[in-house]
């Protein structure tokens, strides 16, 4: 459906659809495209729905390898957000907002964004090599973008292992890997009565579950306000003498 019109979506990509029977049970397996490359280690992993409440990576899920942290987790590491270059920025935004219009057009909610953090400056000569000899074989980030520019800018110059050139707060290097995942929740009776107990106890607006609509708004303004950030832009050489020249 959306692929059709449009290539460029962080949506997940169904290859195929299967039934196999073992023991009596019918077992479904879905098959889609893998958003984080084997080949490129990610230093922190992030599940965000743009949600607060109790979206906190349990103790359990700390003690893991590679550990999957939540929303706060994310404005508590990383308050400063990602930043990206404009380009960058502006065509991750168009993208998050197209695929948001389409989820609430199907009445489907309860979605995560999935953010995958490599962070050049940390990796060691061995992760370097790995992205620079291996071209990635998975759908990447910054193709699922690269059609919202103009053809020209830092698009262009993009590592092969994929990934969207951003920065931390600190100016390290980043390679963020992302995409939407979690997209066959629909808002029915459940989901519905799920939402109703937890905002009556609750803030309603900070609680997961939600009305598509107002769901759709308020990931999308996570993502493009606090998630992912422009890089500001710095005033021009010439410009800064002219200033001054009028100072004096």
């Amino acid at each position: 459906m959306n692929l059709n019109q449009n290539k460029r979506t962080l949506l997940p990509k169904f290859y195929g659809l299967y039934c196999v029977q073992a023991g009596g049970k019918n077992i479904r397996i879905l098959v889609m495209n893998n958003l984080l490359p084997r080949s490129v280690h990610m230093h922190l992993k992030f599940d965000l729905k743009g949600s607060t409440y109790k979206r906190r990576a349990s103790a359990k899920e700390r003690e893991k390898t590679s550990p999957t942290y939540k929303d706060l987790d994310f404005i508590q590491d990383l308050p400063d957000g990602l930043l990206m270059e404009p380009e960058n920025y502006n065509a991750l935004s168009k993208t998050i907002q197209r695929d948001c219009l389409l989820l609430q057009s199907f009445k489907i909610m309860d979605y995560s964004m999935l953010v995958g953090i490599h962070n050049v400056d940390q990796a060691g000569e061995s992760d370097q090599r790995i992205r620079r000899g291996q071209k990635a074989l998975f759908s990447t980030a910054m193709e699922s973008i690269q059609g919202e520019a103009s053809g020209k800018g830092p698009l262009d110059s993009a590592d092969q292992s994929g990934g969207i050139p951003a920065r931390n707060a600190k100016g390290e290097r980043l390679l963020v890997y992302i995409g939407v995942i979690d997209i066959l929740q629909s808002y029915r009776f459940m989901k519905k009565l799920e939402h109703s107990w937890k905002a009556l106890v609750h803030d309603g607006d900070t609680v997961s579950v939600h009305r598509p609509g107002f769901y759709a708004e308020r990931f999308q303004k996570f993502m493009c306000n606090t998630a992912f950030k422009k890089i500001p832009l710095k005033p021009s050489p010439s410009k800064k003498s002219r200033t001054g020249a009028r100072a004096g």
